[in-house]
């Protein structure tokens, strides 16, 4: 277990790890270990006294290696009074300093996203001025497949632009009052001031794909057994995601889908609703992307991802408006296809009717037994 409590602290504390490699050695037998955002690996244990190759081989690979093949972002670089980080966007040679980090996503898993949204302003080439005012600068590992904030919100804003104004007589549910204010918003091109501006994007390294002689090893890290053993196995009718898999439960494969960064700067500081403290600029606020889910709904879009922390409250002339954030989880309807990333939009906020279902059968002679548990109440 200090293996992966040290691995998790050194590649979540600083900003500019991708990856960390982890050496133990017990008695005479040493141990190899390869930690990243898609997966981890750990080797075989071999003799180190009597395998003097490979131990020889292994000391000057990390004696002679390259901080970027040691795990260091080049990209990512600290600011001279080292309480900072400057972001480079290569492809079009910007670089942003962080100020402030405004959200983090911790987790006690090693793989992951990895969500970091900081405060930040742009530097000129020389790193010497800033240009311009605060913007937001958000980091993130995606899968590797998956689409970009940028692309999905162009598509939307592709397809509300689309979409015919005469359409919305024929929505039933809407008011008179909301179907004249969409009209206006549509008519006049103004949809995207419910909306996040992103200024430039950045898709960086991806992870190693898993080894092909890789194999699953489970309950490595798991205590000793204390307790009495475990019922009979079971399987399970559904694909499971090991996270939520209850005592007696089997396990279905898990795919290790390689991670890639993504980074883009947004144009707008702004307040997460649960840190607003007056009711009438939280009503406001509200409505706001009320009206922007209403556009995604014109448009055939889902969000998916509805919390406090994707409601943005921003001070236009003096008055406060709502953005509606994070639309990587966003999604045409009706869906195509399923995704990879287990999880879909934030625990305390998604929706307790779809529950994950496994059907089990145990080996002893009793009737068929139905499991449910929801995400969260």
């Amino acid at each position: 277990m200090k293996i992966l409590s040290a691995a998790n602290h050194i590649i979540n504390d600083d900003v500019r790890r991708m990856l960390t490699f982890g050496m133990t050695i017990e008695d005479d037998e040493m141990t190899l270990w390869y930690f990243s955002r898609s997966h981890s690996v750990k080797s075989d244990p071999f003799n180190y006294i009597k395998d003097l190759e490979s131990f020889t081989a292994i000391s000057l690979s990390f004696m002679f290696s390259s901080d970027e093949e040691m795990g260091y972002d080049p990209r990512v670089t600290r600011s001279m009074d080292g309480s900072n980080y400057i972001y480079r966007f290569e492809e079009e040679d910007r670089y942003f300093q962080t100020r402030r980090l405004i959200v983090e996503h911790r987790s006690l898993c090693i793989t992951g996203r990895m969500t970091r949204v900081w405060e930040a302003i742009e530097l000129d080439r020389e790193q010497t001025h800033k240009i311009g005012g605060p913007v937001v600068l958000k980091d993130v590992w995606l899968d590797e497949a998956a689409r970009t904030e940028k692309q999905i919100q162009d598509e939307i804003f592709g397809d509300i632009h689309s979409f015919p104004v005469s359409k919305l007589d024929s929505l039933e549910d809407l008011s008179d009052e909301m179907r004249t204010h969409l009209k206006e918003i549509l008519a006049n091109d103004k949809y995207k001031e419910y909306f996040l501006d992103i200024v430039c994007e950045y898709q960086g390294e991806t992870t190693k794909p898993l080894a092909p002689s890789a194999s699953p090893e489970h309950g490595l890290f798991d205590p000793p057994p204390s307790t009495p053993p475990p019922s009979p196995p079971v399987t399970c009718q559904y694909p499971c995601n090991p996270a939520l898999v209850l005592p007696g439960v089997c396990r279905a494969p898990w795919r290790y889908v390689p991670r890639r960064q993504y980074r883009l700067v947004y144009n707008q500081v702004c307040e997460a609703l649960h840190d607003l403290d007056s009711l009438q600029v939280i009503t406001g606020v509200a409505a706001d992307c009320l009206t922007a889910l209403q556009l995604l709904y014109c448009a055939g879009w889902v969000h998916r991802d509805v919390s406090s922390g994707n409601i943005l409250a921003y001070k236009v002339a003096g008055t406060m408006r709502g953005k509606l954030a994070d639309l990587e989880y966003a999604k045409k309807f009706p869906l195509n296809s399923g995704s990879d990333d287990p999880k879909t939009g934030t625990p305390f906020f998604r929706n307790t009717r779809p529950a994950i279902y496994f059907t089990t059968h145990s080996t002893k002679e009793r009737p068929q037994s139905n499991i449910y548990f929801r995400a969260s109440s």
